[in-house]
């Protein structure tokens, strides 16, 4: 199960700055974050928390690699990094 600090902090936590999955068909891929943080058990709410925020995360990731633009199937392949750092604890700073 994935492990989620209380709501506050989660919602202090997702101003993201990664503008690289605001492209067609990363929404698509946020639902699909959400989905699959509700089939391991996360309450609605967080499920929702959460899929933004390794949404935001992979893009963050992207960026960081040096991609000014992506597409949305480059950000699905940055969920499972994401969401590691998600169940690892490991947020703050990590590229």
């Amino acid at each position: 199960a994935v492990e989620v600090p209380p709501l506050p902090a989660l919602v202090e936590a997702i101003g993201l700055a990664a503008v690289g999955p605001a492209v067609a068909g990363s929404g698509d891929v946020k639902a699909g974050a959400v989905a699959g943080l509700l089939a391991r058990g996360l309450a609605p709410a967080r499920a929702a928390a959460w899929g933004a925020y390794v949404h935001g995360r992979a893009g963050e990731r992207l960026t960081a690699e040096g991609a000014p633009g992506f597409l949305a199937r480059e950000v699905v392949r940055g969920l499972p990094a994401a969401v590691a750092e998600v169940e690892l604890g490991v947020t703050e700073g990590a590229p």
